[in-house]
């Protein structure tokens, strides 16, 4: 992503073991925050996602099971 500043460098840390899955913060600085935040933020998870599809590493959703009486 282009808007990424190189320096200082974006850092990804492990925050927690949820009860589905492993919990990351990723962290990054940009050089136009006045562009918008949330549109760059959508795109590095959609380019995180299609990292982890194209090394075959699927996200496990939690599954729920209903008992109906």
């Amino acid at each position: 992503q282009p808007r990424v500043l190189r320096e200082p460098a974006p850092a990804v840390t492990l925050s927690a073991f949820g009860a589905d899955g492993l919990e990351f913060n990723v962290g990054f600085w940009i050089e136009d925050p006045e562009n918008g935040q949330g549109n760059l933020r959508s795109d590095i998870n959609l380019a995180i996602l299609a990292a982890l599809r194209q090394n075959q590493i699927d996200i496990p959703y939690p599954q729920r099971v209903v008992h109906q009486r």
